[in-house]
């Protein structure tokens, strides 16, 4: 049976439970149930299941932030280069998240597509969606 990885991380003490490596920032675990989770980088999932195929296109990325001053703020937002903009939510250069700086992800999913990634945004901002982020993320 083959294994495939969530990106879920322990909290304590920042390390992961079980069988777990770090890739890009990213904590991934393998599940008890071996099913792939939502939030799988489609580059990673090619290179681990054996596939030799190269993405035409760069990924987008939808993102949640969490506020490391007060645990209650959140911020979604989508980018295509993850770590730059993170760094510049962490460098006050985004007005929104300037004022409860710094920022840590909580949650990123990657796309192949970048018009599904903008809709997911979308989705994630609307009522329904912060409901399913709060709950699953």
């Amino acid at each position: 049976m083959l294994h495939q990885p969530s990106l879920e991380r322990s909290e304590s003490e920042g390390c992961p439970a079980g069988d777990a490596q770090r890739v890009g920032g990213l904590w991934l675990t393998y599940n008890s149930r071996s099913r792939l989770r939502l939030g799988m980088p489609s580059a990673l999932t090619h290179h681990l299941l054996g596939m030799n195929s190269t993405l035409s296109c760069k990924p987008t990325y939808v993102y949640i932030l969490k506020s490391q001053i007060d645990s209650t703020a959140h911020y979604t937002g989508c980018t295509s280069d993850l770590r730059a903009r993170l760094k510049k939510h962490n460098e006050g250069g985004v007005p929104h998240t300037a004022k409860l700086k710094p920022w840590i992800i909580e949650t990123a999913v990657s796309f192949r597509d970048s018009t599904k990634a903008r809709a997911f945004e979308k989705y994630l901002k609307s009522g329904s969606g912060r409901e399913f982020a709060r709950r699953h993320f």
